[in-house]
């Protein structure tokens, strides 16, 4: 069209003007529904890989019930490779990244507890003061009843937001520990 306009007669112009004005706006339509039906293909695309991950994520509930935050992370690691997103492995970097710092509040408490027990359990439901720790669970004394073992899983949320409160609230510890433990408690309690 444009190489016949220009040769022409000059009261065709207008005509011509309009006609290649109707073809951009047919071809500026017909491009704006491709691209639409572009972007549903890939929101379609993401969420199918968004749905794998929401699938590892139920299965994972009862490591994070259990406190066992390193293997719910390591579940992840065999996702990976079937993500075929930016935004779905993205997801899979928060949630990882959600479950590691789930296990250095862990980490932390075991830590703490070894330099100084957690005598602060009234309100709680460890029945005495927690005078070890370690990967497995918190060792408890009874006074003279003895000490007892319990496993994370069975230390309810309360008792361990309230472990970590006081242990964080210790102005001594290093400002960036305390704040990267602080996000960790805001990250166990969001999971």
């Amino acid at each position: 069209l444009n190489d016949f306009s220009s040769q022409a007669p000059s009261f065709l112009a207008l005509s011509m003007e309009k006609e290649s004005e109707r073809i951009q706006k047919i071809e500026r339509k017909e491009k704006a529904a491709l691209d639409r039906e572009r972007w549903i293909a890939r929101q379609e695309f993401i969420q199918r890989d968004l749905e794998k991950m929401d699938e590892v994520v139920t299965q994972n509930i009862p490591l994070v019930v259990q406190k066992e935050y390193r293997k719910a992370a390591q579940s992840l690691t065999q996702l990976l490779p079937q993500l075929e997103t930016a935004e779905g492995k993205e997801a899979l970097k928060n949630v990882r990244e959600g479950y590691e710092r789930m296990e250095s509040l862990k980490t932390f408490l075991v830590g703490a507890v070894e330099r100084e027990p957690f005598r602060q359990y009234a309100g709680t439901d460890l029945g005495g003061e927690v005078i070890g720790a370690n990967s497995l669970g918190l060792r408890i004394s009874l006074g003279p009843g003895g000490t007892v073992v319990t496993s994370w899983d069975k230390v309810n949320i309360r008792t361990l937001l309230k472990m970590a409160v006081y242990y964080l609230s210790d102005a001594t510890r290093d400002p960036k520990e305390r704040a990267e433990n602080m996000l960790a408690v805001a990250v166990f309690c969001y999971f």
